[in-house]
């Protein structure tokens, strides 16, 4: 039979197996740096912020003016018959936002941040705007409001102004659209153009100003961009939580922080029609100034829902707080399809995810190599001047020796991160786990117990065995061998007659004079063929 080959010891061993290995479970689990976990703010900004582009729209030429003249009785301009035209030399220069889509330098803004429409624009609110100075002699609110009455009137007369000049003005300019690049070190705005990345229109719609689709798709030529996701803007609700990345112009306190991208959050606070009712524009309470037109307005998780486009109005912002808009994503979406343009993060931000995972379980190791990989994507936008707060603290804690790169630090760490229920609820586990085993050791001793009682009583069987066995042989050698059933013609006869016979009854008297036990004679019989009648006969007369 089968023997059991298990003892005390190696369950013992077994047990002491199993408890090193749940703890080395529970150590590994609680220090993977677990890229499928969201990002905390802290985190996700930082790895946004590589993202966003400050954009440079720089028209140079000639535009050809009409002498005209503000009449505030009519609330209107004028322009005189038979006044010669004025030629002026034109350099201008428009600020903007963007964020990179695609890895390959696909990079979306406004329409009119990237084209030259809104440079058009720009001048022509200037040209408006100084005539108005030199008019009134100051653009406040409560100048505005004496001279035309109401808010209202003041926005028409300023709109059909604006419409009329357009018709008037003559443009000759030539644009040049350029990314700054975020890795100058430059102070000044002439000094980083020169090392800008020239960006190229892939499309864009010059029609903003009427249906409102403020998008423009650019492309620099440059490669393993970081880029954010798109969202889906469907899903956007007042009272959602946002962030907005751009280069406001009222957040430069110097010439010195012209590529310091500026992070703002709030709320969606409303949802209001465009004027067409083809789609809603996103209103929102974040802060947001001129230069951050074109950045992304982003949901929680980092996905880009939104692009800001513009804010409330300059003139007569005494009606309430300042709001800015967007425009929802979705559009933009359509703008990527029809130029066959995929949105994709690429490799940036898995590796920055990986590696804000290893710093957070203070694996600094791991951490540094991880960003070190991250900035060797593209040293212009992913420097390692991004990750140097990362990187300070790391080298802190690795000379502190707090750092958790070895297994053991690891193991002792979530030791002390885990709390009184936890152990609670191990100990309990682990409770029941050693009093199952207990339970099983028992059980073995029982079985082994068990084994050895049938061992012991093989061995008698087999020794009565062999001495049956024995004895005959005995019989067989003094000539009395065991009978065979052999065919009588008298038999039915003889056990009528209840006579037994002969040779069974020679046979039982020698085996017991040899020491057989009836029971062992009976089953030798049984066995050579006898019958059971003749047996019992036999034995009745013995």
């Amino acid at each position: 039979m089968t023997k059991l080959k298990y003892n005390s010891k190696f369950l013992v061993a077994v047990f002491a197996v199993f408890l090193c290995g749940l703890a080395a479970y529970l150590s590994l689990k609680a220090q993977a740096p677990g890229p499928a976990q969201p990002l905390d703010q802290q985190d996700l900004a930082q790895m946004i912020k590589p993202s966003i582009v400050r954009i440079i729209n720089h028209a140079s030429g000639q535009v050809t003016l009409p002498n005209f003249e503000i009449n505030l009785a009519a609330a209107a301009l004028v322009f005189p018959d038979n006044q010669p035209q004025q030629a002026e030399k034109v350099d201008v220069y428009l600020s903007g936002s963007g964020f990179v889509v695609n890895p390959d330098g696909y990079i979306l803004t406004n329409a009119h941040v990237a084209t030259e429409e809104s440079i058009k624009e720009s001048y022509l609110e200037e040209l408006l705007n100084n005539a108005l100075q030199a008019k009134l002699g100051s653009l406040d609110d409560q100048t505005l409001l004496q001279n035309f009455k109401d808010a209202d009137n003041f926005n028409n007369f300023y709109q059909n102004s604006l419409a009329a000049l357009k018709n008037r003005v003559q443009f000759n300019i030539v644009s040049k659209l350029t990314v700054l690049n975020p890795s100058d070190s430059q102070e000044y705005l002439t000094s980083l153009l020169k090392t800008g990345f020239e960006a190229s229109i892939v499309s864009a719609n010059n029609n903003f100003a009427a249906d409102e689709k403020d998008v423009a798709l650019i492309k620099i030529q440059a490669g393993n961009l970081p880029a954010l996701l798109l969202g889906d803007s469907n899903q956007v609700s007042t009272g959602d939580k946002i962030l907005v990345f751009g280069f406001p112009s009222t957040a430069e306190v110097n010439g010195r922080s012209p590529l310091e991208a500026t992070l703002t959050q709030g709320l969606v606070s409303a949802l209001k029609f465009a004027q067409s009712k083809e789609f809603k524009i996103f209103q929102t309470d974040a802060k947001i100034s001129q230069g951050s037109s074109g950045g992304p307005l982003l949901d929680k998780d980092g996905r880009v829902i939104g692009i800001i486009t513009f804010q409330t109005g300059d003139a007569l912002r005494q009606k309430g707080d300042n709001f800015a808009f967007a425009i929802p994503i979705n559009l933009a979406k359509e703008f990527l399809t029809k130029n066959n343009v995929n949105n994709t993060e690429g490799p940036y931000a898995e590796i920055f995810r990986q590696a804000a995972g290893y710093y957070r379980t203070r694996q600094c190791q791991k951490a540094m190599k991880s960003f070190d990989a991250a900035a060797e994507l593209n040293p212009n936008f992913t420097s390692t001047k991004i990750f140097d707060n990362y990187t300070t603290n790391c080298e802190n804690l690795i000379a502190a020796g707090t750092s958790l790169d070895s297994a053991g630090q690891q193991f002792w760490a979530s030791i002390k991160k885990v709390d009184a229920f936890t152990w609670f609820v191990v100990g309990g586990r682990l409770l029941l786990i050693l009093l199952a085993l207990l339970a099983l050791e028992h059980l073995y001793r029982r079985l082994k117990k068990d084994e050895q009682q049938i061992q012991a009583l093989e061995i008698e069987l087999q020794a009565e065995e062999d001495h049956k066995n024995e004895l005959l042989k005995k019989m067989e050698a003094a000539g009395t061998p065991l009978p065979l059933p052999e065919t009588e013609l008298h038999a039915q006869s003889r056990l009528s007659l209840n006579l037994p016979h002969p040779h069974l009854v020679d046979f039982i008297t020698q085996a017991r004079n040899v020491e057989l036990t009836d029971q062992q004679i009976r089953e030798e019989l049984q066995r050579a063929g006898w019958e059971e009648t003749e047996i019992n006969q036999a034995f009745a007369h013995s």
